[in-house]
């Protein structure tokens, strides 16, 4: 949960809609994500708002591809990398610094030039800089635009691993669904209506899922790590409960045992006090070897 993730998750909403799968196609895609994207932008309460195809730091949003550094590579075996399709404003949105280049413009359309943004990880496979370098990917050339510093794309017990983002506006024919993300001081709950009400505008038959905050859409990262700590939690009570019961059952053996060396030190004067005081020394020098023993 400490964890640096290189991205700041507070005060983020994120909701998925699926125009694509209500027919939305190519330049009617284009203008349904820039209208919500604008509409959102404008809702009273959000600061900034931006669109991707995957959550940072999310569980079940893998997408990764070969991606070569020279045309001579573009049909071989290249080291895995992890692609993002993103909107204008996406490294803003997350506080995510750009650490040379540019961030994507409105005018990366796709009748323009494909561009992409690496992050440092990224960057560092190439010898002399990544910037203004080419990427291949299958047939399509990227021209590196910008480098973004790491931030953990695929868990947070991962960490940074290779990352190509790519404008959302040259991938929109394989973007039906996106994830938009608000940032704002409201809760998800309060900014529901006005979500809706901002895609109904477009068309009233897409729906709003995965309403969220970016925290929460993370919580499944730790999952297992919580589950784990629970487990051993719970057991570490009843091992404990069990311990406790057997050193009542031991001393209580032993003091029904002792009863009649008790009524003889009570007889020469010793007191009722004293007597339980002898017994709970005698149990504390037991219990200190056993957790003495345990600790180590």
């Amino acid at each position: 949960h400490s964890v640096d993730t290189g991205l700041d998750a507070r005060h983020l909403v994120l909701f998925n809609v699926a125009p694509g799968t209500d027919g939305f196609r190519g330049a009617q895609l284009g203008d349904f994500y820039a209208g919500l994207l604008a509409r959102l932008r404008a809702l009273p309460g959000v600061t900034a708002a931006a669109a991707s195809d995957k959550v940072p730091a999310g569980e079940g949003r893998d997408s990764t591809s070969g991606i070569a550094l020279t045309a001579a590579a573009a049909h071989t075996r290249n080291p895995r990398t992890y692609t993002v399709w993103v909107s204008p404003g996406f490294f803003a949105v997350y506080a995510l610094p750009l650490r040379a280049g540019r961030d994507f413009a409105p005018t990366d359309s796709a009748t323009a030039e494909p561009v992409a943004i690496v992050n440092q990880t990224m960057a560092r496979r190439f010898p002399n800089g990544a910037l203004g370098h080419n990427l291949y990917w299958g047939a399509r050339v990227l021209r590196v635009v910008g480098v973004a510093a790491d931030a953990s794309y695929r868990g947070v017990q991962e960490g940074p691993v290779p990352v190509v983002y790519t404008p959302v506006a040259q991938q929109l024919d394989s973007v039906p669904l996106l994830s938009f993300v608000l940032r704002s001081p409201l809760s998800a709950a309060a900014l529901a209506p006005a979500i809706r009400g901002a895609v109904a505008d477009l068309s009233p038959s897409v729906p709003v899922t995965n309403l969220e905050t970016q925290q929460e859409a993370m919580a499944a990262t730790y999952l297992a790590q919580n589950l784990l700590a629970g487990f051993c939690g719970g057991l570490a009570i009843v091992v404990l409960l069990l311990a406790a019961i057997g050193l009542y059952g031991l001393i209580a053996f032993a003091v029904v045992r002792r009863t009649r060396e008790f009524g003889i030190r009570i007889a020469l004067g010793a007191t009722r006090a004293g007597v339980a005081r002898l017994i709970l020394r005698e149990t504390l020098v037991i219990v200190a070897i056993g957790g003495g023993a345990g600790l180590a």
